[in-house]
């Protein structure tokens, strides 16, 4: 987020719901109506915040698209949005899809069967190995 916000680029953080940072509601108060604050799932996020998301960004930055990167559940949601409002598609420039949450069950693409099935030998492999390989670089 850092690098593209220092090469100009406008970089919106969001919150999903559902964790220690959400809990404010209009209405509903976590502590005295658990039932109906946590009535919600990761499709709710996908079809309803998201999109809310995406017009409010698209609103104040005057753009007709945005790209969007996500992270674990944030590319759930993505994936959800996409299947279900179809219209959002058209204000998707780009999406990156890191460590994406999706079965690949139904993929045609040669290369993304031979991925997935080597997907869990690869991450025992990266786990065997234990010396740390996803260490962060420091920049000077």
């Amino acid at each position: 987020a850092f690098v593209l916000s220092d090469a100009g680029y406008d970089v919106w953080l969001t919150n999903s719901r559902g964790n220690t940072y959400s809990r404010n509601h209009i209405f509903l108060d976590p502590a005295k109506e658990p039932q109906k604050f946590w009535d919600f799932s990761w499709h709710e996020m996908g079809t309803i915040d998201l999109p809310n998301t995406i017009d409010y960004i698209l609103d104040k930055t005057g753009e007709p698209d945005l790209s969007y990167v996500g992270h674990s559940m944030g590319t759930a949601i993505f994936f959800v949005l996409c299947s279900e409002r179809p219209e959002y598609q058209e204000k998707i420039r780009s999406m990156a899809a890191m460590a994406p949450i999706a079965y690949l069950n139904h993929v045609k693409s040669p290369i993304m069967t031979f991925l997935s099935s080597i997907a869990d030998p690869l991450a025992v492999s990266v786990a065997m190995k234990g010396d740390n390989m996803f260490e962060t670089v420091e920049n000077d």
